[in-house]
């Protein structure tokens, strides 16, 4: 349910007596917990979130978070307990064994099934169906899954243990268990004896389960017979030789001392035992990991993140048991008799340990013990936060639906991602199986259907016939989505789409003079801006505080006084190792100019003739005169502070992705100017009118509205040549546009007609408009009179537009609702060449005889329509395309009126796939016919 990410509706506190009904509840729900474990759970005095969630697949669901672990999940009106809370309780569900490499399985959102579980010397549990059970791993008692069972115990022993066995509902690794503070879980020694014999290895599961989808059944294997009183620990694995140890006199010794210690350990009651381990972990906890100044500290929070932490390895330590049954009455022993620290109670009913003394001889004696000392690291200064190491990060590409035609050799389908390296290697065996290396220049490749379909655009069809191979690479990666793994040491690889965010720096105005250091992304990194801003609090002894970053949940923003961009990128650099890379805003780091400007004055004095009436001064003059040299001017950066402006460009001024509200100035010598992917929602009247030698103007993905878009905003760019407005929130065409556009693009808007706007556009050649609402064309396009190319792809079209310019040649009408064409269409429009009306409602009845049949016609595209029958096409026509249709027999008179030498189709490629015909159809003629064609798909 967890496994893939969920949506957070709300986040509240719980209420009193919401509490108290939680606390009924869950005493009900599990008659095993006792009251004090039911106060440990569900406190009194301790703030508990009620967080309702949406999963992945719509389920609601409200979580219980205490101490910012999920402790509960309730998903239709029964409540189920996080691993957080079985790793505390772990007998308070039953449970079902498995063997380590299943976890992987359930991860990934697989259900336990019954072959894989491993049954023990005592049995199954006795469960109902439905009944709410644990998964564990063998020889470890820390639960990893919880979710119910598929059958009862007697119907899983009936069925001979086949089937599935838990319906898995949350684990280990997975999003819920990543929303608490990603704990790993302790190691508990399994209780329960001796296994069963399962007849399972592991690495016969490895074997199995590497071949298998989630729904298979998990670690089957053949049965074996064991001998005798023979356990699984006894036997050899997968084919490794027995190894016969001989035990020396030593380790007789080191075995015998061993026993000895752990018969003193058993003549200690379970009270003296937690005692112990409860002052071990006090006092560890006091010298390596609380700093002064953190004091005053919460107790609870003393407990939770540093005694706890403490815990030696394979022990679990629980106050419950030992014989001061609370914290309270364990630090008032250890301020009372041991001096060790004093406990105040700053808040009512909230306690803290306000001091410590350091010098006290019982915890200076103490020694850490060695498995943890290795671990002890500080991180900062003055912190004693867990030794940070950076992610992995990795870019992938993920095959889109376009190109997944040239994956499906390699077994690649939608979605699936790759390494950019896995992508050459496929691409070029997929050239050298087709044999599309060209023959006389080995650089190059030829384009078959598929590369066209997939890789060029409309525009290039009949223009490009082979590719370089590195312009065959970059195309094949510009079309697939981009991602990137992250990994962090010890945890599972996660992919996401996109780019990475950087870790940003800005340095903003607070009041008239003062500057204050931003930094956001910390999270996407894995580190915790709190630790941060604590480091750089100790680095620049200045104050730093934390602050939601709107528009981001989960997100917060460090903000530090001054500007401290030199700091926090050697903290960054230095000590966290992040790659430069991935750090956005280093340069907003304060600049020491004095020495550059003396450098620049004494070049400038270079030129400068001296002589007996030579002034002090007089450089000066010349300098400035030099300044206001018209030539100098000329190569001046006037550019806006939100843009680039690149001297390699002079005329080009780059505003792109800079969550620009507006549009800057605009330069009077700037032609090309990109606004694209910003967060801009109007144009302004007259930000233009010194911008009168705009060529390109690219405003795409940004939040444009008609409402805010003058209407005199475009009267003065008469040279504008390009107009890129796609992607915002248009309702209508803009008004007054350039009579100089020859390329318009207004796709995935919302626009709904069009009128007559464009009758006074004389050149205009390009004009996409796919993506919209429109329904209707009344004769808005006919003053296009250079109109070539026309998109009105997925819109909402319930005809074909009655006249379209007399020039058009591509015209793209995918994705309407158009039933029918009407007669003589092409006779009206003797250039068209290419002709899209896939994805409609075309019916036999809809296509009036020859409508089709005109020599001009290159390609046609009638596919996932309602044909029942082939139209007649003209015999010079190349490529057509009838797939997904219901057509039922195959005429060859819709491509050859008579068949001889002379007399046969230019065809070259025929879809009539996903129709009702087959090979046998095809009559035997259709060689002749059809010569030129290289294949038919059928």
């Amino acid at each position: 349910m967890f496994a893939k990410p969920f949506r957070v509706k709300s986040n509240t506190v719980l209420k009193g007596s919401d509490r108290r009904k939680l606390k009924a509840d869950l005493s009900v729900a599990f008659p095993s917990l006792s009251a004090d474990d039911l106060s440990e759970l569900v406190p009194n005095k301790e703030e508990i979130n009620v967080v309702r969630i949406y999963a992945h697949k719509g389920e609601a669901v409200t979580l219980y978070v205490l101490h910012k672990n999920p402790i509960f999940f309730e998903l239709e009106k029964r409540l189920y307990p996080t691993v957080y809370v079985l790793w505390r309780h772990p007998s308070l569900l039953p449970v079902f064994r498995t063997w380590a490499p299943v976890l992987q399985k359930l991860i990934g959102g697989a259900d336990l099934m019954l072959p894989g579980v491993v049954r023990p010397s005592c049995g199954l549990p006795d469960v109902k169906q439905g009944s709410c059970c644990a998964v564990l791993i063998v020889n470890n008692r820390a639960p990893v899954a919880v979710g119910k069972a598929a059958t009862s115990t007697t119907e899983m022993q009936s069925s001979g243990m086949k089937g599935r066995g838990v319906y898995v509902l949350h684990t280990y690794m997975d999003y819920l268990w990543a929303f608490g503070d990603k704990s790993n879980p302790p190691s508990l020694p399994d209780e329960d004896g001796e296994i069963e014999d399962t007849n399972r290895e592991k690495c016969e599961i490895n074997e199995k389960e590497e071949g298998r989808d989630d729904d298979d059944d998990f670690g089957t294997c053949a049965e074996e017979q064991q001998s005798s009183g023979e356990t699984v620990t006894d036997q050899a694995c997968c084919g490794f030789e027995e190894l016969n140890l001989t035990e020396t006199e030593e380790d007789k010794v080191e075995s015998s001392n061993e026993k000895g210690e752990e018969n003193q350990d058993e003549q200690k009651t379970p009270h003296e035992e937690m005692d112990a381990l409860l002052l071990q972990c006090f006092l560890h906890a006091l010298k390596s990991k609380v700093k002064k100044s953190e004091l005053p500290l919460l107790t609870s929070t003393f407990l939770r993140n540093h005694m706890f932490t403490c815990c030696p390895s394979g022990k679990q330590l629980d106050i419950k048991k030992s014989s001061y049954k609370k914290l309270s009455k364990f630090l008032q022993v250890m301020q009372q008799q041991h001096n060790l620290v004093q406990v105040k109670e700053l808040t009512k009913g909230v306690e803290s340990i306000v001091e410590v003394d350091w010098k006290n001889q019982q915890l200076r004696s103490f020694s850490v013990p060695e498995e943890a000392g290795v671990e002890e690291t500080a991180v900062l200064s003055g912190e004693g936060e867990a030794p940070y190491h950076p992610p992995e990060i990795t870019t992938l590409y993920s095959v889109s639906a376009r190109l997944e035609p040239l994956f499906l050799d390699a077994n690649k389908r939608k979605g699936m991602t790759m390494f950019p390296a896995d992508v050459r290697s496929i691409i070029t065996e997929y050239v050298k199986k087709n044999e599309l290396v060209d023959e006389n220049n080995k650089n190059y490749v030829t384009i078959n259907p598929t590369l066209c379909d997939c890789l060029l655009e409309k525009s290039e069809y009949q223009e490009v016939e082979c590719l370089k191979w590195d312009d065959l690479f970059s195309r094949t990666l510009g079309r697939m989505q981009e991602c990137y793994q992250v990994v962090f040491p010890g945890q599972a690889a996660t992919v996401k789409k996109g780019h990475i965010e950087p870790i940003d720096i800005s340095v903003a105005s607070r009041g008239s003079n003062k500057k204050v250091t931003l930094i956001k992304n910390l999270e996407v990194y894995g580190l915790d801006p709190a630790v941060v801003a604590t480091a750089l609090q100790h680095r620049v002894q200045a104050s730093a505080v934390l602050q939601i970053l709107p528009g981001a949940k989960d997100r917060v923003l460090v903000q530090i006084q001054g500007n401290q961009v030199h700091q926090v990128g050697n903290l960054l650099l230095d000590h966290y190792q992040i790659p430069r890379k991935y750090i956005q805003g280093l340069d907003k780091a304060p600049k020491v100019i004095m020495r550059t400007l003396v450098f620049i004055l004494l070049m400038e004095m270079v030129d400068v003739n001296i002589s007996q009436q030579y002034s002090p001064f007089q450089w000066l003059s010349q300098l400035r005169g030099r300044r206001q040299n018209a030539g100098w001017q000329s190569e001046a950066v006037d550019c806006p502070l939100e843009c680039d402006c690149p001297t390699a460009y002079p005329t080009a001024m780059y505003c792109h992705s800079r969550n620009l509200q507006h549009i800057p100035y605009v330069p009077s010598h700037i032609k090309y100017v990109y606004l694209q992917r910003n967060q801009i929602t109007g144009i302004q009247d007259g930000v233009f009118d010194n911008a009168t030698n705009l060529v390109w103007m690219i405003l795409s993905h940004n939040q444009l509205s008609s409402e805010k878009i003058s209407d005199s905003v475009f009267v003065k760019l008469g040279s504008l040549d390009r107009l890129y407005l796609d992607n915002n929130e248009l309702t209508h065409v803009p008004h007054n546009l350039p009579r100089s556009l020859t390329d318009l693009r207004l796709s995935y808007n919302k626009i709904t007609n069009i009128s007559k706007l464009f009758e006074s556009m004389p050149n205009l050649t390009i004009l996409q408009l796919q993506g919209n609402v429109i329904e209707e064309v009344e004769g808005g396009l006919m003053g296009l009179e250079s109109l070539m190319i026309l998109d009105m792809s997925k819109n909402k079209l319930r005809k074909i537009p009655d006249s379209f310019p007399k020039e058009l040649q591509q015209l793209y009408l995918e994705h309407n609702n158009i039933k029918s064409v009407p007669a003589g269409f092409l006779t009206m429009h003797p250039n068209l060449q290419f002709i899209r009306l896939s994805h409609n409602s075309l019916t036999d009845e809809g296509l009036p005889t020859s409508v089709f049949n005109t020599s001009t016609l290159v390609e046609l595209d009638l596919s996932f329509n309602k044909l029942e029958k082939i139209p007649l096409v003209s015999r010079n026509l190349e490529n057509l395309y009838l797939h997904a249709n219901k057509i039922k027999e195959f005429s060859l008179s819709s491509f050859c009126d008579t068949i001889d030498g002379t007399n046969f189709s230019k065809l070259k490629v025929l879809r009539l796939d996903a129709n009702k015909i087959s090979i046998r159809d095809i009559p035997v003629e259709a060689a002749y016919c059809l010569r030129l064609v290289s294949s038919i798909n059928v």
